[in-house]
């Protein structure tokens, strides 16, 4: 199990995670807690908030978001890491999450408004198609997790068509290498 404990402690209790040898995760724990905290930062959570994270994994960040949120709703294609979210987020008391085995592709956005919209998709980058359906559904913000700086230059580009980039963070959790970890915060252009 690994843990993350957001900084200040003011968001939200330090969490436990149960990461099977077969799933993925980032290796360098010490900064996948910096990657959360910087993540819950940039959410800016509130106790109204319908918060959807696509390519969830094992569900860390919805769990890290779930106290300061009305309801999460995480989404991942991978059918074994869905038990393993599910009991990381029972768990951690997490009660107002709920875990659904789909592509991000194919997946029926909810109809309510999303207030906060994560996206931690593979090295390849967004499909196109949940581009789009981001467009459609005009989240309040996104929050965009990217292991790939030419990926998220690529999918930027349409998004900033109806966002505004306000919040970049880099995060080096691969040292020795040329490889880095970039969130970026979109906030939707009244």
């Amino acid at each position: 199990g690994a843990s993350c404990a957001p900084a200040g402690g003011d968001i939200a209790p330090p969490l436990r995670f149960s990461i099977p040898p077969n799933a993925f995760f980032q290796t360098n724990t010490l900064m996948a807690e910096r990657l959360v905290e910087a993540v819950i930062e940039f959410a800016q959570p509130s106790p109204t908030d319908l918060v959807v994270d696509l390519y969830c994994g094992v569900g860390v960040f919805g769990i890290a978001l779930a106290s300061s949120v009305q309801r999460i709703i995480s989404v991942e294609s991978d059918p074994s890491a869905i038990p393993v979210a599910q009991r990381n987020a029972m768990a951690n008391g997490v009660t107002n999450a709920k875990f659904v085995l789909a592509k991000s592709e194919s997946w029926p956005f909810p109809i309510d408004p999303i207030d906060t919209l994560i996206v931690d998709p593979p090295r390849a980058g967004l499909h196109p198609r949940v581009i789009q359906k981001m467009l459609a559904m005009e989240p309040r913000r996104i929050i965009y997790v990217s292991c790939s700086p030419t990926a998220l230059a690529r999918d930027l580009k349409p998004l900033l068509t109806r966002y505004t980039c306000d919040a970049i963070r880099c995060l080096d959790l691969f040292p020795h290498t040329p490889h880095v970890e970039t969130v970026v915060r979109l906030q939707r252009t009244p």
